[in-house]
């Protein structure tokens, strides 16, 4: 670790300045108040409700604060007994990313009556919404955390609407603030899971049945969380007090399919659906410890674009938990998991055969340990895994109308294989409690990961890549079957504190290091060592019903191993021709190609391709600044507004032919305004000189000025009616500047995170700049579920959103590389019609 490194964190560690609480654990604070003068110390006993019993004890004077730190969600009974003061006891739930104070009225012994014990005030993670087990089960879904994400989480999205279980088996895209998808990550308690061959998704298939809650932080995230994009913690169902058991299931039987001949055929159908979840579990050893085990059997079947033929999405999936105390101040839990999911294969675009499937396999392996005492240490250590396996591994290839199907690098290059990523973390929140008055919540950390994939190229033949219908270009890979296995290892430590300055005045702030080596068999490989500083500050009135508060956050972005490739001799590479289809057959023959165009990466087999030694980690800057209303009847209003900056994006540029290599000629175009002269303008269409066929060289590297920005305001309502009635709202106006990847609105496509054309092509250059995929500028979201006191529980989900940025594509035909699509105007200056979905549900148990 670098110098700079070591002496920030020192300095960190002398200050004594922090970050917020962890996403999946809470902090509970016992202040003391009343006439305390002259009162000796105080005992505080902590208690678990819930099996495996744990129980910690505190002696604190009363002029000191006590801090019970690194607390797992759940119920907790507290009591307070003096020498000299009257017992005291109160109830309350701790829920994730929480700091709770609970104040103490201390009341002489002599006096009849009891030491009042309540919650003062509950400070969560300012941007993250919980969803608990009623939540979860409520709403109105296909058993699909995708769902919930989209419709009812106010302040992110998912890249496609999951209309009654159509993406079942889909590990959905899911972002938020302008953010690339490729930094979202997931965590099952603890520990990261997130898949990081392509980025953006979990190694593991999200089963509600085996979930307790989930939570979203979509920004301002504590140092435990390292990307910039989302992070979804899901919390497996544990043991409770008794045994229970349950089961819920449904089905959408394909008589329910509507049909209407007059109306365009939808991109998806649901054509049938059915599912079934059976949990139980309870506690076991005289309430020492429990366990729980979840099953689950979903199937289902859709159709595409008013094709008959019927696609599968089938999930299977068992996991259990179990939990043990070996003693009051410890706690042992372990998970694991086995799934079998069975969908459409994701790059089947390129297929002659579109209705290729996809199997895949997870098993994910997990085992906390906690323990309390004084300080609360904690050693997290799991395995998850992820082979993912392709039917069509050998199928022909066939042909890809790029307008549609997206860029055929993208379709060309899969993770099929395996994944695997291996975690040990471990940590300690120390006992400050008799240091500056027990105002100091302080933890530090470390963890060391291991990742790894496969990349493979497709073989059988030729892929055609035709522009509007026009042939365009064949795309031959080689070696076929090309298999590369890149890998990261990253250490990374953290140290941070919430300083409690007064009732109505809290700073936050820490700092988060990170080693990371990451490369292929061949020996190349990116090598980063970064600092990751974070602070906010909270200020109350002294009702505490209103706040202002503020932050500042660097998030390190993870690359995902795809990336790699472009260092590798061993990856693929493609030459492409011209191609014409001269027998009209739409599939892509020898006989029929033209010229040699170009050669495309990523493999780096002679010198075609590399990755720049001074290669940049990004990052991103983010500034937010909110006021927050709290009402006695546990209402809560938030208005913030974020500013998003991204530096050092990474790309390839094809340093083979540069600029120069193009002959630049103008079209007319309207614009934007079809009908009006207002914008009119001489569209840039770049011609490539033959004599620079085949000369192209590829470097992956960060390009001068290819930053990307966000700007924002949120809007969160979030309380409860009658005790039962639950609500969650909010909205975004937001706006976002960034270079797509490639050409198109997909999320492949109009992504600022991913690597594609847009160094590689002038073409794809050309009104490169605009609004992001998942920036939707003006969004509203309102869920409302109620829990009946007979089993009844309903749900009702309304969303609206701003539809997908895009921009007009202006085919121009007669290019010597053969057709291409150029862009009129930048992305976001139009966007599809608006998306509004009303959901309901009722659950009668």
């Amino acid at each position: 670790m670098s110098s700079r490194v070591i002496a920030a964190a020192a300095l960190l560690l002398v200050c004594a300045t922090t970050a917020r609480a962890q996403p999946d654990t809470a902090i509970v604070r016992i202040r003391f108040a009343g006439s305390t003068a002259g009162f000796p110390p105080i005992v505080i006993t902590l208690t678990r409700v819930d099996p495996p019993a744990q129980r910690w004890v505190r002696s604190a004077r009363v002029t000191d604060t006590v801090t019970f730190a690194h607390l797992p969600p759940g119920p907790y009974r507290i009591q307070t007994h003096g020498a000299e003061s009257a017992d005291g006891s109160a109830l309350l739930t701790a829920g994730p990313g929480e700091d709770i104070i609970v104040r103490v009225t201390v009341v002489p012994a002599a006096v009849d009556a009891a030491s009042a014990v309540a919650v003062a005030s509950r400070t969560p993670i300012e941007y993250m919404s919980t969803f608990g087990r009623a939540a979860l089960q409520t709403f109105a879904s296909s058993v699909n955390l995708w769902t919930i994400v989209d419709t009812a989480e106010p302040l992110t999205f998912a890249d496609a609407l999951d209309s009654g279980g159509v993406l079942a088996a889909e590990r959905a895209l899911v972002g938020a603030h302008g953010n690339s998808w490729t930094q979202t990550t997931f965590r099952i308690g603890g520990l990261d899971v997130t898949d990081v061959t392509s980025g953006g998704r979990p190694l593991w298939y999200p089963d509600l049945g085996m979930l307790e809650a989930v939570t979203v932080t979509s920004a301002s995230a504590p140092v435990e969380v390292a990307a910039p994009g989302p992070s979804l913690t899901l919390f497996p169902r544990e043991a409770g007090g008794r045994w229970r058991g349950d089961a819920d299931g449904g089905v959408t039987p394909s008589s329910f399919r509507s049909t209407n001949a007059r109306q365009p055929s939808p991109i998806a159908a649901l054509a049938s659906w059915r599912m079934l979840t059976v949990t139980a579990g309870g506690p076991i050893a005289e309430g020492r410890a429990g366990v729980m085990v979840s099953g689950t059997a979903l199937r289902s079947a859709h159709t595409e674009r008013g094709d008959e033929v019927e696609l599968p999405g089938d999930v299977t999936s068992i996991a259990g938990t179990a939990t043990a105390a070996p003693s009051d101040a410890q706690r042992l839990s372990l998970m694991t998991s086995a799934q079998r999911t069975r969908q459409v294969y994701g790059a089947r675009a390129r297929l002659a055969d579109r209705s290729a499937l996809e199997r895949d396999r997870y098993v994910v392996a997990q085992a906390q340990w906690h323990r309390h005492a004084g300080a609360a240490w904690w050693i997290d250590a799991g395995v998850q895994s992820l082979r993912a396996a392709s039917v069509a591994a050998d199928a022909p290839n066939g042909t890809v109308e790029r307008l549609r199907d997206g860029p055929v690098p993208a379709l060309a290059i899969d993770d099929m294989g395996t994944r695997t990523r291996t975690t040990m973390s471990a940590g300690v929140a120390p006992d400050v409690s008799g240091f500056d008055r027990g105002r100091h919540a302080v933890r530090a950390g470390a963890s060391v990961t291991r990742t790894g994939g496969d990349l493979t190229s497709p073989g059988s033949g030729p892929i055609g890549e035709r522009v509007n219908g026009i042939p365009a270009r064949a795309w031959v890979y080689s070696p076929a079957r090309a298999a590369i296995h890149p890998a990261e290892t990253a250490a990374a430590a953290f140290v941070a504190d919430r300083v409690a300055v007064s009732d109505r005045f809290t700073i936050d702030a820490g700092v988060r290091a990170e080693i990371v080596r990451a490369g292929g068999a061949d020996g190349t490989s990116v090598r980063w060592q970064t600092l990751a500083p974070r602070v906010s500050a909270r200020w109350a009135t002294a009702a505490a019903r209103w706040s202002v508060f503020g932050s500042y956050s660097r998030y390190d972005h993870q690359l995902p191993l795809t990336a790699l490739a472009y260092g590798d001799p061993a990856a693929a590479q493609a030459n492409v021709f011209r191609w014409t289809d001269a027998n009209g057959d739409g599939r892509a023959q020898a006989s029929e190609f033209g010229a040699l165009l170009a050669r495309a990466g990523p493999g780096a087999s002679g010198g075609l391709s590399s990755i720049d030694p001074s290669l940049e980690r990004p990052r991103t800057d983010e500034f937010l600044l909110g006021v927050e209303w709290r009402a006695a009847s546990a209402w809560n209003i938030r208005f913030a507004g974020i500013a998003r900056r991204e530096r050092h994006l990474v790309a390839v540029v094809n340093t083979g032919v540069p600029l120069s290599g193009y002959s630049v000629r103008r079209i007319f175009d309207p614009g934007l305004d079809l009908l009006g002269p207002e914008d009119d303008q001489m569209l840039p269409v770049y011609d490539r000189l033959p004599a620079t066929f085949g000369q192209d060289r590829y470097e992956l590297t960060n390009p001068s000025g290819l930053d990307a920005a966000y700007d924002g305001l949120d809007l969160t309502v979030a309380g409860t009616i009658a005790a039962r009635v639950h609500v969650l709202a909010g909205g975004t106006a937001s706006r976002s500047h960034g270079s797509a990847a490639n050409r198109g609105f997909l999320p492949v496509e109009n992504d600022q995170g991913l690597i594609g054309e847009l160094l590689t092509d002038p073409n794809a250059t050309t009104y490169a700049d605009g609004h992001v995929f998942f920036e939707r500028g003006y969004s509203g979201k309102l869920a409302a579920w109620v829990e009946s006191a007979k089993g009844l529980r309903a749900a009702a989900v309304a969303r609206y959103q701003d539809g997908q940025n895009f921009a007009r594509l202006v085919v121009v035909p007669d290019l010597q590389q053969g057709p291409e699509a150029i862009r009129a105007y930048a992305n976001g200056r139009s966007r599809f019609t608006y998306a509004f979905t009303l959901d309901a549900r009722v659950v009668q148990e």
